[in-house]
């Protein structure tokens, strides 16, 4: 969190260093692609670290706010597709899981998907 930038009046993507500023209470939080880590390991910030050097060259950030650093895991399956339809040997129960990263964008598509194949569409 940099408490002194300046506030934006929306998300900016910065394609060349691969981060996203976005103001939030109480400054700007920067988010970066996504890390394929072991469960329960310590961060790594060098891609977090370069982005934030790159947006220096145009943005007066001031110093990061000491905290903790935010990072989770997203549940998802080896060739990164979901799984949507009816359980095997099951009448009336039905998957819908697997998205990772892409829940809140294939979300609603993909629960439409799934209520036609269920013919609750």
């Amino acid at each position: 969190m940099y408490t002194r930038a300046p506030q934006l009046k929306r998300p900016v993507f910065d394609a060349q260093h691969g981060v996203v500023p976005s103001s939030m209470q109480p400054g700007v939080r920067m988010a970066c692609g996504t890390a394929l880590e072991g469960w329960r390991r310590i961060p790594d910030v060098r891609q977090l670290s370069r982005a934030v050097k790159g947006l220096r060259a145009y943005m007066d950030l001031g110093r990061a706010e000491p905290g903790v650093l935010w990072h989770g895991t997203r549940p998802f399956l080896p060739d990164m597709l979901p799984t949507a339809g009816q359980a095997p040997r099951q009448d009336r129960f039905w998957f819908h899981f697997g998205h990772g990263h892409h829940r809140f964008t294939l979300g609603p598509a993909g629960a439409r998907h799934l209520a036609d194949m269920m013919g609750a569409g």
